[in-house]
């Protein structure tokens, strides 16, 4: 029976039980409503330290193809909100719209992955400067780093690309950027312009792909 359960959100939302009969799962056919069903679905998953599948390319880079598909800034408003606002607000229509926009997403591959490992002297660099990466924790602001290493992947289909620092290979910080150019100007105003890009062979990608997502 546990092999029938599905390994992820994004499992459940492939399944054809679900598209079938949606408001089943979530309370009413209605992309606001599959909107916070899947954010506690993933808060759940957080909080009792549960690791699922991503999607590939991952999830978060889904608003940044929306935005894209609809020529939209992404002002004051999320995924859901830009797809509803394009289905002159039918919920239904938005909610089966969102499934062939996900669909279509998940087909972008990755094409390019140049990385960089962080040398002394970016780390050197990293600490001479105030940097732009920071969270709070326990009610303190952190800078976010340094990482010991970046990749950006850039994917096809003008998608975009994503950047990912990582520290003893786990991610400390991701972010989407138009191109490689702009992911990299961005990285050296963490590290400086010391970084020694090296670009990732063909065979090789999808297998440090899989490890990075």
């Amino acid at each position: 029976m546990k092999d029938l359960l599905p390994k992820s959100i994004f499992e459940l939302i492939d399944s054809e039980s679900f598209r079938k009969r949606t408001a089943m799962y979530i309370g009413k056919k209605s992309i606001s409503a599959l909107r916070i069903f899947m954010d506690g679905y993933q808060t759940c998953e957080l909080f009792n330290g549960i690791k699922t599948k991503e999607t590939k390319p991952p999830f978060w880079i889904f608003f940044y193809w929306i935005c894209k598909y609809y020529n939209h800034s992404g002002s004051y408003y999320s995924w859901d909100g830009i797809i509803l606002q394009n289905c002159e607000n039918d919920e239904v229509k938005a909610i089966e719209t969102f499934f062939e926009r996900f669909d279509e997403f998940r087909q972008f591959q990755p094409k390019r992955l140049i990385a960089s490992q962080i040398s002394d002297k970016a780390i050197n660099f990293f600490y001479s400067n105030e940097g732009k990466r920071r969270l709070i924790k326990n009610g303190e602001e952190k800078r976010i780093g340094p990482a010991d290493k970046v990749f950006i992947i850039e994917y096809d289909n003008n998608l975009g690309c994503s950047s990912h620092h990582r520290k003893d290979n786990k991610g400390i910080n991701f972010d989407y950027f138009e191109s490689v150019n702009k992911a990299i100007e961005d990285a050296e105003k963490e590290y400086g312009k010391s970084l020694n890009w090296k670009e990732v062979p063909q065979d090789k990608i999808e297998m440090i792909y899989e490890k990075i997502i």
